[in-house]
């Protein structure tokens, strides 16, 4: 399941905790040049997956 990210806050949580801090492995689609992260926040494209 796909869920939208609402704030720069939540991108940078989960940023954080699963990319940087290692927990979860996966894959981080990363080439968004980080002064328009919060246009595409806004525009509602950055999204992340759900998986038990």
């Amino acid at each position: 399941m796909l869920k939208t990210i609402k704030s720069l806050s939540e991108y940078e949580q989960l940023y954080n905790e699963y990319v940087t801090e290692g927990h979860v492995r996966g894959y981080l689609n990363y080439f968004i040049s980080q002064k328009n992260i919060s246009a595409y926040i806004n525009e509602e494209k950055i999204k992340y997956a759900v998986v038990d």
